[in-house]
């Protein structure tokens, strides 16, 4: 598919679909796209996302792994300040989105 449509009419999709408490036709709201680059470091996989929506530009860098020690080696080896961050890039853009509407 080379671009998104702007509605979906669920009850056209495969009845294998769960669209259960779904209104019958979904909008889009905007558009999100990410590009990621991804590295490994000994167990932990680094993920740096850029992400564009409206006219912005963020950047997020993600560690993924199973072993919190080893984490945590990696974060005093480079000196990282860092905090833990609960708002995902939807979030994001969803209040991005609604200031550009205000």
């Amino acid at each position: 598919m080379e671009e998104v449509p702007s509605e979906i009419n669920l009850n056209a999709l495969e009845p294998q679909v769960n669209c259960s408490g779904l209104p019958p036709i979904v909008g889009l709201i905007g558009k999100l796209k990410t590009e990621r680059y991804i590295a490994y470091y000994q167990d932990i996989k680094i993920c740096l996302d850029k992400n564009f929506y409206h006219d912005n530009v963020d950047f997020e860098l993600e560690l993924e792994f199973q072993d919190r020690n080893t984490v945590l080696k990696f974060i005093r080896l480079f000196n990282f300040n860092h905090t833990t961050n609960k708002v995902g890039k939807y979030e994001r853009f969803l209040t991005y989105k609604r200031r550009g509407q205000q």
